[in-house]
């Protein structure tokens, strides 16, 4: 059996905020006004068109990712997405997809990382002026992502990643990295005590492994249903944040 891999990860320091789906920057403005009414009135008719043309351009790219996030989830291995029923199932011919992507690969990569963007949403509100209030908001930022974005959470981590090696994939996974940065932030700053004799790493491994768990739970096989699961989640959280906490004069 194949195993779907995921695009290269984001480098460190980075995240799919800082760069939008496919690529593409963020549209800055297309010309200047400037001279006589007849050229501003001239150009503000040129940006309405382009304006229209561009959320044109995005809907139908929303459409076209849509549809293929929806084969992935059906277990389609991704080097195997079938273009043809991407583009049936989003309204358009094959041809017109090269439109809006380049090939199989360049569609696959926006796929993950519209999803990972989503993510960086939830994970971007997630504040704290210590290190262990800052894991407790990332923690529920993270399990609040998937009671409410199951399908994207699926998505991103039942694949596997392009390396094979520990030591590079804690240099750049990322959300991983924001979660060991906090980590060591709260070693060194005495707040935190790293478990047993693992490092900074090792630590936010067991720490993301046990809330990724919970987030897996609620994703699939608890997916839908009813029941005080913020309430567990939260405690959860707090007592794997006390147990980093134990041991120190941080209580």
């Amino acid at each position: 059996m194949r195993v779907k891999q995921l695009p290269s990860w984001a480098p460190v320091g980075r995240s799919p905020l800082d760069e939008s789906v496919n690529g593409r920057l963020p549209c800055e403005h297309l010309f200047t006004l400037r001279g006589h009414p007849v050229e501003m009135e001239e150009a503000t008719g040129q940006a309405r068109s382009s304006g229209r043309r561009e959320a044109r351009h995005q809907e139908n790219e929303t459409r076209i990712l849509s549809a293929a996030r929806e084969i992935l989830l059906e277990r389609v291995s991704a080097d195997a997405l079938p273009l043809r029923e991407v583009a049936s199932r989003a309204g358009f011919t094959p041809g017109a997809l090269y439109r809006y992507f380049a090939g199989r690969e360049d569609l696959i990569n926006a796929v993950y990382m519209d999803a990972l963007r989503r993510l960086g949403e939830y994970l971007g509100k997630a504040k704290g002026v210590t290190a262990s209030l800052r894991l407790e908001a990332l923690a529920n930022a993270y399990l609040a992502f998937a009671d409410e974005r199951p399908q994207d959470l699926v998505l991103l981590f039942e694949s596997a990643v392009p390396t094979t090696e520990w030591r590079e994939y804690v240099k750049v996974a990322w959300p991983f990295t924001i979660i060991i940065a906090t980590v060591e932030e709260g070693i060194a700053g005495g707040e935190f005590a790293p478990l047993l004799d693992l490092d900074a790493a090792g630590t936010a491994y067991v720490v993301w492994g046990q809330v990724h768990g919970l987030a897996m739970l609620r994703a699939g096989h608890l997916a839908g249903m009813a029941g005080p699961f913020e309430a567990m989640h939260a405690a959860a959280v707090r007592d794997l944040v006390g147990r980093l906490t134990a041991g120190t004069d941080v209580r």
